[in-house]
């Protein structure tokens, strides 16, 4: 009876850790041309659903767009519910901000028509909650939405001053003053 249960108590182990080390793949999906799709390969705990795109991009601001919110599943049955909102300068003019539907596997698209204020980037939140074969799990997504063009990072160059140090030569390059930024610390 010891050897029955120590062998049943090393296979599980076993089953355990092999099980823990596997990751979930998401296939490249094609995209629309106004789209930027989602490369993601690796997917953490939490519902196997995805954003088939990660970015849209928009001519102009203040002229209201048709986006496609698709969302990949890899469920074959359930149900999903769907919170999205925008963030501060985007406005969702017309869809449905909080939707079920059937979970089946493959992409599943809703329509929105939005409308920035101003040039910039701006995101479209969905908070999805899945159902199926009696688990319940949830994940968080975030489509970009750039409208107009975007801005390159622009690299910090050192400042040269006219101050020369003991060990500075005329070539080297100084920096200026530290900024100083304001912060509220409290201990509890």
């Amino acid at each position: 009876m010891k050897i029955l249960s120590i062998l049943c108590l090393t296979s599980l182990v076993a089953v355990g850790v092999s099980a823990c080390q596997t990751e979930s793949n998401i296939t490249d999906a094609v995209a629309a041309d106004s789209y930027t799709k989602n490369t993601t390969t690796y997917q953490k705990q939490g519902s196997a659903v995805s954003l088939l795109n990660s970015k849209v991009s928009l001519a102009e601001a203040g002229v209201p767009y048709l986006i496609d919110l698709a969302i990949d599943s890899k469920y074959s049955s359930g149900d999903m519910e769907i919170k999205v909102s925008a963030s501060d300068g985007l406005s969702i003019v017309s869809g449905t901000t909080e939707i079920n539907a059937r979970l089946s596997n493959g992409v599943t698209t809703f329509p929105f028509e939005v409308s920035a204020t101003e040039v910039g980037r701006y995101y479209l939140y969905a908070v999805v909650k899945t159902q199926s074969n009696g688990m319940k799990s949830g994940r968080a997504l975030t489509l970009i939405v750039q409208v107009g063009e975007e801005e390159k990072s622009i690299k910090s160059t050192p400042v040269k001053t006219k101050k020369k140090g003991a060990n500075q030569t005329d070539d080297a390059p100084t920096f200026g003053a530290p900024v100083v930024l304001p912060a509220n610390e409290e201990i509890i």
